[in-house]
């Protein structure tokens, strides 16, 4: 069976990225948490210069290491930074501001915005997205088991998170309401995986819940009879993941 709808992983999140926030080969572009950098590799040939913030040393350390090229040649700069507080870049710099699954672990989100708004030159784009880990879908033969843990996990939060809301996805419009920026638009995509594969993104989430579900209340027992049961819908051809992925496009 085809899905007609995407599958989600970092190669479609950074084309997507490009796309709906214009990017192209005269831009800069500044990627706000970016993390290790997995959305690198897409988009440092798609523009002029890519900026990446982070607050994890760790993880900026891997992103050097993996794109010390582009670094060299001043096409990739990383700066370690809180961007809860003040982003200590100069204004109207940026032509396009990307950030992905960040807002939820931000305090001040108006303020978050606000900064952007200033970074930005005149005309030029953030796209702010998350994913709605509250809205998971999975077909299981224990469905009491299976909200218990896509509710736990989305309400859980993780020990490099200062704070977390699983359900930011759905939130992610509402804050953009009354923001400075002049076209705000967004959509929501849904994307499913039909085979629980070794580089789906289904993979990545169990994976994820197996290291913490203990800390949310589901015991090793009730957790691998779950497990146990995706796998045999896998094998029958009969395994069905989905979530949705909220983004805002709003141009100054």
């Amino acid at each position: 069976m085809e899905s007609l709808n995407q599958g989600f992983g970092p190669g479609y999140l950074a084309t997507a990225s490009i796309e709906i926030a214009g990017i192209s080969a005269d831009h800069a572009v500044l990627d706000l948490g970016c993390g290790n950098g997995k959305l690198f590799p897409t988009i440092i040939p798609a523009c002029r210069q890519l900026t990446g913030i982070d607050i994890s040393a760790d993880l900026l350390d891997q992103a050097r290491e993996t794109n010390a090229e582009a670094i060299s040649q001043g096409q990739l700069r990383l700066i370690q930074a809180d961007i809860e507080k003040e982003i200590e870049l100069d204004s109207e710099q940026f032509d396009a501001v990307i950030c992905h699954d960040v807002f939820e672990c931000i305090t001040e989100k108006a303020r978050l915005i606000d900064q952007v708004w200033r970074l930005l030159k005149p005309g030029g784009t953030f796209l702010a997205s998350h994913k709605d880990f509250g809205a998971v879908v999975l077909n299981s033969s224990y469905s009491s088991t299976t909200r218990k843990i896509v509710q736990g996990y989305a309400d859980y939060t993780q020990d490099w998170m200062p704070q977390s809301d699983g359900e930011m996805g759905r939130k992610l419009p509402g804050i953009f309401a009354g923001s400075r920026f002049r076209t705000v638009r967004t959509e929501t995509r849904i994307f499913v995986d039909l085979e629980l594969g070794d580089s789906s993104y289904a993979r990545n989430y169990l994976t994820q819940i197996q290291s913490v579900a203990k800390k949310f209340g589901v015991s090793e027992s009730e957790l691998e009879r779950w497990l146990n049961d995706l796998n045999d819908l896998n094998n029958a051809a009969n395994f069905y993941f989905s979530i949705p992925w909220t983004y805002v496009s709003a141009q100054r």
